[in-house]
């Protein structure tokens, strides 16, 4: 489980997630220390519950 604490969710996000099932990857490029992994931690989170069975 991943425990993100004062998360601001960003426009990214969304547009992130509408585009996962899309067979291209995804790349966020951007430079160190920029938010890049604190983005990404709720779609991994989302992500990865059905094969924990968590939600």
């Amino acid at each position: 489980m991943v425990l993100v604490v004062n998360y601001i969710k960003r426009d990214l996000e969304q547009t992130v997630r509408e585009n996962l099932d899309m067979p291209e990857m995804i790349a966020i490029l951007r430079p160190r220390q920029s938010g890049k992994t604190t983005l990404m931690r709720p779609i991994f989170g989302t992500l990865l519950a059905p094969l924990s069975g968590t939600s």
